[in-house]
């Protein structure tokens, strides 16, 4: 039994009548779709998870100075030795000089200034591939 759609006017209803209305289109499940939406899940928290950690870094420094009137000073190399990542020797091998100089300067910086501008690489990267 077919009951009236009062939003359709009676031509459109009784030319219907029998027929099944979806305005739901078919779903295409396909291998680059799931996988593009799994980059983009994975660029949404390559981009976010470091923003929150800077902002929580920098939110801290600030707690810590107004309560005590000195600055925490917060080195990436602390930061990465406080959540288990590995030192930058690590990353810089002895006979590549220059980036062995790259990544001990990185390595001295503030953490919330790398994470911050990590975040924001990754977000312009990212954003010119998800263009269409």
């Amino acid at each position: 039994m077919d009951f009236p759609n009062p939003e359709l006017d009676d031509q459109k209803q009784s030319s219907l009548e029998g027929k099944t209305i979806s305005s739901r289109k078919p779903l295409h499940h396909s291998p680059a779709r799931a996988l593009m939406l799994f980059l983009s899940i994975l660029l949404g928290v390559a981009v976010f998870l470091p923003l929150v950690t800077a902002a929580g870094i920098f939110g801290y420094q600030v707690y810590s100075w107004a309560k005590h009137g000195t600055w925490t000073v917060m080195t990436f190399a602390q930061f990465s030795s406080w959540s288990g990542l590995p030192p930058a020797s690590y990353f810089s091998p002895d006979a590549w000089l220059g980036l062995k100089k790259a990544v001990q300067t990185i390595f001295r910086l503030p953490a919330a200034l790398v994470l911050f501008s990590f975040s924001v690489i990754v977000a312009l990267v990212g954003g010119i591939f998800q263009r269409r």
